[in-house]
């Protein structure tokens, strides 16, 4: 858990939150390019023209021109206000933290990624939705017995308070996990303050892993 900026980062990959249309001209995305350089732009460019858009969830890869990092993995987040079921955004954004983590695995010499709030800001997605999400999706995902080469998930947010709420909530789910604290009142009384962020907690870990359908972005990927 960082407080730094995501285009100093020196994980070997950076997760980009991109838009389905890999458009990269603001926010973090356009720092990417601003910072990377156009190339990174020009072969999200060359895979959006052969390829189409990048469905929710998804993710493809690109070099990460002049930034510390090797890679840069796109994924677009769900945009909030486009679901009627917050639980539909929810899985969504879980997919999103998999799939990266995924082509993390398979791009083979990624030891360490870091990955921003995805679908938080212009997304519409609450921080504290989000950053349950994300946290308890990297768990999930880190349990699995193969790994591949990659050892570090580094979550980078530059915004004080979006970075206070990754802390806030990496304390209870990990703790939970581990069930560190159960006979302890103030760890009792902190989960008594945040019964949503429990039950959205609980939620998610039943959740899983997310439906492991042919990766679509990937195959394509592999065709360039």
């Amino acid at each position: 858990m960082v407080k730094a900026d995501l285009t100093e980062e020196s994980s070997e990959a950076i997760v980009n939150p991109a838009n389905i249309f890999l458009d990269h001209r603001t926010g973090i995305a356009g720092q990417i390019v601003l910072k990377g350089g156009i190339v990174i732009q020009e072969e999200c460019t060359k895979y959006q023209k052969r390829y189409g858009p990048v469905s929710t969830g998804s993710c493809m890869s690109t070099t990460a021109g002049a930034l510390p990092s090797k890679y840069v993995i796109h994924t677009p987040g769900p945009i909030w206000s486009n679901y009627k079921a917050e639980k539909t955004a929810m899985e969504l954004l879980q997919r999103c933290v998999t799939t990266c983590l995924d082509r993390a695995k398979k791009l083979k010499d990624v030891r360490a990624i870091s990955i921003p709030a995805i679908s938080s800001g212009y997304f519409g997605g609450n921080p504290t939705v989000v950053a349950t999400i994300i946290l308890q999706a990297c768990l999930n995902w880190s349990m699995q017995k193969d790994t591949g080469a990659l050892r570090t998930i580094r979550l980078c947010n530059i915004e004080d308070s979006v970075h206070l709420v990754f802390l806030e909530k990496l304390h209870f789910i990990f703790k939970s996990a581990t069930g560190y604290e159960k006979n302890n009142q103030e760890y009792q009384q902190w989960l008594a303050d945040h019964d949503e962020v429990r039950q959205q907690a609980l939620e998610l870990s039943d959740l899983g892993s997310p439906p492991r359908n042919k990766d679509i972005e990937e195959s394509k990927q592999d065709d360039l």
